[in-house]
């Protein structure tokens, strides 16, 4: 393998065999040990031993050439000596993190894994989608484990798994969501997409959480696999035999899976005429959505802190919002519907987009929204899908409110000088898209009760108190105009309480203002 060697067609001899070393691993990966009748296995012990082989696998082909030196480098097992790779990489119980302390860090441990994947962009497409079906075969295997070990006592770890799995996983989850950085070949953005939704199906609900796809893969569900809950003693965070959990250890490496994904947001790929591949936007819009509309109740850390008291309500619920998915990915879309001004000195905040693309492009901001926060099916669903609305705090919905009602008094003002008909039909799109996406969240969280109280009087209570003011004061200018079709859409379909709200508040103003007229 040192590069010089080459066959008739002058191809590498090292690199072929490399190649096929890895291929013959990612079989190895995607076999079930608990498929063999008879054979007693130890299902965490699997899953641990999949996701180590598997990162060691990826490293050790993504070391050049020049780099690999197999008698200093690897032991007699074939293990990395001082590898980057956290959570068992090392031989043996005093090295079980690869020469390196794993404590759960997650920004020391996407560190770790950057810098073993150095080599990962010089491999060709080919070579990068072979490594990432050996990261796909650990998941497949460690869920065939789970699946067919159903009826063996060893399933029960899985109902307590421990920390040391747990901090395996999630140092794996943040290899994997590693790999997609750079990434610019659609099949292999398709894969590793594809992968790591399935890291969510598979793993999350060994951290307590049960996933749950506002937009499912179409190929199938997330698994359900279940997990207690965590007792707290003497302040610590304990498992069942009452060792200490740290809850960096607990947590899944949401936000670094996030910021993997999040640059690729909104798809733009246009497939070439005649692409015999079959990856289209739509494909990778529906991959990368089926990551960020996975809810993840309880967040990234376990512990985040929020203010849940921005309308003057006690909400003392507990999450990470700053962490969770649905907060960050909402975030996102946000950012899309209101881009942020620039704070470079040096910088053009000129938008030099088309009009109408502005326009199409807010559309779909919202529409993802409403896939994001509003999926079908969400409310009474009796457990089988967690409601994303309630894993977020009211600091979001505030920002959620301000920004559509933004984006709704623009569209307002700028309806008039529309340049065509063609501009003027996406405003009126744009609009009746905001009135539907506000309505719904409002009915959404009137039918959550008391679950969302605080979310709904941020939400609904706060924008119509203020509208009213505008209506008392302005009514006929082109703010009290947006104010009252927004309200009116608020009033038809956000449901009962929101109607009564409405007409409580802004009818008064409305009647003063009638009545004015009428003396006149």
């Amino acid at each position: 393998g040192n590069g010089d060697n080459y066959d008739d067609n002058g191809n590498d001899i090292g690199e072929n065999v490399r190649d096929a070393a890895l291929g013959a691993v990612v079989v190895l990966l995607r076999h079930s040990k608990a498929s063999a009748p008879g054979v007693h296995v130890d299902v965490e012990q699997s899953i641990m031993q999949r996701l180590r082989l598997a990162r060691r696998a990826v490293e050790a082909r993504c070391l050049s050439d020049d780099a690999t030196d197999y008698e200093h480098k690897y032991d007699s097992h074939g293990y990395v000596y001082g590898s980057s790779s956290g959570g068992g990489s090392g031989t043996g119980d005093d090295n079980r993190n690869g020469g390196e302390e794993n404590d759960g860090n997650n920004d020391d441990a996407a560190a770790a894994a950057a810098a073993a994947l150095e080599g990962l962009a010089t491999l060709p497409r080919a070579r990068r989608s072979l490594c990432f079906a050996a990261l796909d075969g650990a998941v497949t295997g460690s869920q065939n484990d789970g699946i067919t070990a159903g009826t063996d006592a060893s399933m029960r770890i899985l109902e307590t798994p421990s920390a040391e799995l747990k901090r395996d996983v999630a140092s794996f989850v943040i290899f994997a969501s590693t790999c997609l950085h750079g990434e610019t070949d659609p099949r292999c953005l398709m894969q590793m997409l594809r992968l790591l939704h399935r890291c969510q199906a598979v793993f999350l609900p060994l951290f307590g959480t049960a996933a749950s796809a506002a937009v499912p893969p179409k190929s199938g569900t997330a698994d359900t696999i279940t997990s207690t809950s965590i007792a707290t003693k003497d302040g610590m965070d304990v498992d069942d035999d009452n060792n200490d959990i740290s809850r960096n250890d607990r947590a899944f490496p949401t936000v670094s899976m996030f910021d993997s994904v999040a640059p690729y947001y909104p798809i733009k790929f246009t497939p070439p005429p005649n692409d015999p591949h079959g990856i289209s936007r739509e494909g990778l819009r529906d991959a990368l959505m089926a990551i960020l509309c996975t809810v993840d109740p309880g967040g990234s850390s376990g512990n985040g802190k929020y203010d849940k008291t921005a309308a003057g309500t006690n909400d003392t619920v507990t999450d990470a919002e700053a962490e969770s998915m649905t907060t960050l990915a909402a975030r996102l879309f946000l950012e899309r519907l209101l881009p942020p001004k620039s704070h470079d000195p040096y910088g053009d905040d000129m938008d030099y987009s088309d009009g109408a693309e502005r326009i199409v492009d807010k559309i779909e901001a919202l529409n993802d929204l409403r896939d994001l926060l509003l999926p079908p099916g969400a409310a009474g669903a009796g457990g089988t899908l967690v409601e994303p609305m309630s894993t977020v705090g009211t600091v979001l919905i505030k920002e959620l409110s301000s920004t559509v009602i933004k984006v709704h008094s623009d569209a307002v003002m700028d309806m008039p000088s529309a340049s065509d008909t063609k501009e003027r039909e996406n405003y009126k799109v744009l609009l009746d898209t905001c009135c539907s996406l506000s309505s719904g969240i409002a009915l959404r969280l009137e039918e959550l009760g008391d679950l969302s109280s605080s979310h709904w009087s941020v939400f609904v209570l706060d924008t119509v108190r203020e509208m009213a003011s505008v209506l008392t004061n302005a009514p006929q200018g082109m703010k009290g105009r947006s104010s009252t079709a927004y309200l009116s859409s608020l009033a038809a379909c956000g449901g009962i309480r929101t109607l009564r709200t409405c007409l409580d508040i802004c009818l008064p103003p409305l009647i003063g203002v009638l009545r004015g007229y009428g003396s006149d």
